[in-house]
């Protein structure tokens, strides 16, 4: 009986551990699936000109408030091709709230550049710090 129960026990044990890890696993990759959303959809949202959806997916560091962020992203918007040529090279996690992404991009007004934006898990949501990137020039 004692042996039953030890075997019994050591099995629960193994199956906790088990579920905890995949628990976990899961959770780290919904975040950088999450995250990975929200870097497609501001980069097609600058891409095709759509205001509302880099207001949704941005902390612009550039504006002291929303209404402001607001006109500017449309005056942006209506200038499609501002921005060609734009390719993800990498997205890296550094924990469970912060991420880099790392762009490159052509710009109608000043050629090629690559750029290294944070990504920050903010009030439940992600999104792309503008105003605090690092530049490499090309």
């Amino acid at each position: 009986m004692k042996r039953k129960t030890i075997v019994l026990f050591c099995a629960a044990t193994v199956l906790s551990c088990g579920l905890f890890a995949s628990v976990n696993t899961y959770a780290s990759t919904t975040a950088e699936e999450e995250a990975k959303y929200a870097v497609t959809q501001y980069l097609q949202a600058v891409q095709v000109g759509d205001a509302e959806g880099m207001m949704k997916y941005t902390k612009d560091l550039r504006f002291p408030d929303e209404a402001q962020k607001r006109d500017q992203y449309e005056r942006f918007a209506l200038d499609t091709d501002a921005v060609r040529d734009l390719e993800v090279l990498s997205l890296n996690t550094i924990d469970a709230a912060n991420m880099l992404l790392s762009i490159k991009f052509t710009s109608k007004y000043s050629g090629p550049h690559e750029l290294e934006l944070p990504v920050i898990k903010e009030n439940g949501h992600w999104k792309v710090v503008v105003g605090g990137e690092q530049r490499y020039e090309k």
